[in-house]
């Protein structure tokens, strides 16, 4: 190959790396700058109503201390404040809906050391069941379903948008014990990419250069990939066997669904996940820094004449 064809495919070929790395430039600057600027409407204070919003629609927040309840807010408002909010057929979305989703996935990575969700750009809210558009299936990378395009509750995707069931959300809120919750779901799934958990996912591509390997976050990385793999290996043979499990069938399909799905149990059956899979409920207890099983109790109602 002669010099000029040489130069005739690589300078177009360096042109376009570079300008992909402007690109990623702009938008990592512009991110940077959404955040910075949640966190100073976050260091403002929130209305004094959010205290008993908080306690009436989170109910799983309850049993946390005075300070972790502060943390909590300031981490919501953050969220709230950083994503764009769109309501869909109708869906108005308030401040209540806003503080449940919030609060609920900032209760999961109260405790986890550094920054999260920031990848989170829009939230749209349905009212009920939907069914995505065959124009962003080739979108999705974590969603509930994957296959035909049908009826779904909660789905994340991989630019940043996460679709959620308003009805469901409600639900999920209000029944903090009966394992299903479609918040902890799909923000269980951004935790698990921002820590590499599932091993499925544990090679990264490179325009240049070979692959590289992720290790999951965890303290140890080791034994996290071994008893997950045991674990999913236990539940699909109980499954087969036509015996029960807190998990249920969903958390069978792959990697990712059963690390979402027993976020679902470990938040909201703790004790029930521990008897059945007492070695990965130390791994997740481990990661989410959280031992939900030993304090878990039905939480009282509300106290709606409290003063705050």
């Amino acid at each position: 190959m002669s010099p000029e064809s040489l130069d005739a495919i690589v300078t177009p070929l360096a042109i376009g790396v570079a300008f992909l790395a402007a690109i990623g430039i702009v938008v990592w600057v512009l991110r940077r700058a959404a955040i910075a600027t949640a966190r100073h409407a976050g260091a403002e204070p929130w209305p004094r109503e959010w205290l008993r919003l908080l306690d009436r629609s989170v109910p799983a927040s309850r049993g946390l201390t005075t300070a972790e309840r502060v943390r909590l807010l300031q981490l919501s408002r953050d969220l709230i404040g950083r994503a764009r909010w769109e309501g869909c057929r109708g869906v108005v979305v308030d401040e209540t809906m806003q503080l449940t989703i919030a609060a609920q996935a900032c209760l999961m990575s109260l405790r986890i050391p550094g920054e999260h969700y920031e990848n989170v750009r829009d939230i749209l809210i349905y009212p009920s069941t939907f069914v995505p558009r065959p124009a962003c299936k080739r979108l999705v990378w974590m969603g509930t379903k994957d296959e035909q395009p049908e009826a779904d509750l909660g789905q994340t995707w991989a630019d940043g948008d996460m679709v959620l069931s308003s009805d469901s959300v409600k639900a999920g809120a209000a029944g903090p014990r009966d394992g299903q919750n479609v918040v902890y779901h799909e923000f269980a799934h951004l935790l698990a990419d921002e820590h590499d958990l599932d091993p499925t996912r544990a090679t990264v591509p490179q325009l240049f250069g070979p692959p590289i390997q992720c290790q999951p976050d965890v303290p140890n990385p080791d034994e996290w990939n071994r008893v997950l793999s045991e674990s999913f290996d236990r539940l699909t043979k109980r499954l087969a066997a036509g015996e029960p499990s807190v998990l249920g069938d969903y958390a069978a399909t792959k990697y990712a669904e059963f690390i979402a799905v027993a976020a679902e149990i470990f938040f909201e059956k703790p004790r029930e996940l521990c008897a059945e899979e007492p070695a990965f409920y130390v791994q997740l207890s481990a990661f989410y820094r959280q031992d939900p099983a030993a304090t878990a109790t039905e939480p009282a109602p509300p106290n709606r004449n409290a003063a705050v």
